[in-house]
């Protein structure tokens, strides 16, 4: 690949990497820039808290095979071949590269026999990020047989790491978010929030959607027992608190709300649950920019303006003259059809109009 296109590539990763809404929200496209970038035969990004992997995206792997590993994951993936191989890359010294010295029990586990040789896959590359002490993310490449990996894929993944560090080290908590449409409904639950007494059909959809048997492993076959963070806003309302959570799942963030049902007589107390999903607004900014005709500092620009920066601190902002800035905006507006910097924070150049800030919760 020539330099310029690899620069480009960067420059794709890093604008998605700072738009400080972690890497859920950016997992597809990041994977599909960094499959670009490596020339891999497919990326995938997984992520993690303490108790394991809690979200994934694999950009080339059917919707079989992704609901194989997240419906079954205790079943399929935890066996101890698994189990062995999971502690030895978490333990692994190399943060990246680690699996260029794969162990041989790598080839019987069910991640390789289930997950990786369906695809056609057989050589993995793996790039991890370490944060106090635990993984936090790791970065999967994947090749056919005859395309081994080598150690030319570290230093070519050294700055990817850094990036990654970044998305998810710097959140910004006045990110912005956009519901979208048709996207979630409600659920009930009895007073302790525990047990589901009756849910939409639109939403058992978005829990499979968000990977919540992943994010919640008390969640086995049907959705009968409540995900951990409706007994979080149930505890809320206990406790006469704004019954509100925000967490970050693949491609966005899902929003829940909780308020108490009022019984008729002799009825037992429930609780109305709302969950929805919404699509960060920065993210959607960064990938309509990328579809355009601009330089680097041109959509650095226009980002700004996307989010509502200031046209006149723009100069002394990106430490350019009055003059060269007039000259980029020029061409900002030509590519993106646009008149007034006005009409590039109102989202006119296809990107959504601004939301309120939302403050991201614990899912506990």
């Amino acid at each position: 690949m020539k330099l310029s296109a690899k620069a480009a590539i960067m420059e794709e990763l890093r604008l998605l990497c700072q738009c400080g809404v972690g890497l859920e929200a950016i997992a597809s496209p990041f994977c599909d820039a960094v499959r670009r970038l490596t020339g891999a035969d497919a990326a995938a990004l997984f992520w993690h808290d303490e108790r394991g992997i809690v979200g994934f995206c694999h950009d080339r792997a059917p919707d079989e095979l992704r609901e194989l590993f997240i419906g079954r994951f205790e079943e399929l993936f935890a066996s101890p071949a698994d189990d062995a191989m999971h502690d030895w890359l978490l333990n692994a010294p190399e943060t990246i590269g680690a699996c260029l010295n794969v162990p041989p029990r790598f080839f019987t586990s069910a991640n390789f026999k289930m997950l990786i040789e369906p695809c056609g896959h057989h050589w993995p590359f793996d790039c991890r990020v370490v944060i106090d002490g635990a993984t936090r993310a790791t970065l999967f490449l994947y090749n056919p047989l005859d395309r081994p990996f080598d150690a030319s894929y570290i230093a070519l993944l050294c700055p990817v790491q850094g990036l990654m560090r970044r998305a998810i080290v710097r959140r910004n908590a006045d990110a912005r978010w956009q519901a979208e449409p048709a996207a979630g409904g409600t659920l009930i639950t009895d007073a302790s929030g525990r047990r589901i007494v009756a849910i939409a059909p639109a939403v058992q959809t978005l829990f499979a959607r968000c990977q919540m048997r992943l994010i919640d492993k008390s969640i086995v076959g049907a959705t009968v027992r409540a995900p951990a963070f409706v007994l979080a806003l149930a505890q809320q309302l206990d406790r006469s608190e704004p019954a509100c959570l925000h967490f970050g799942v693949l491609g966005g963030q899902v929003a829940a709300t909780a308020e108490p049902m009022l019984p008729a007589d002799g009825e037992a107390r429930l609780i109305a649950v709302h969950v929805g999903f919404e699509r960060s607004v920065e993210v959607g900014c960064v990938e309509r920019l990328l579809a355009l005709p601009l330089t680097p500092l041109q959509r650095e620009i226009g980002l700004h303006a996307m989010l509502g920066g200031s046209r006149a601190d723009c100069p002394a902002h990106f430490g350019i003259s009055d003059e060269a800035f007039k000259k980029h905006l020029k061409s900002l507006y030509k590519a993106t059809g646009t008149e007034r910097w006005s009409d590039l924070c109102a989202g006119a150049a296809g990107a959504p109009a601004a939301t309120r800030p939302l403050r991201r919760g614990s899912a506990a």
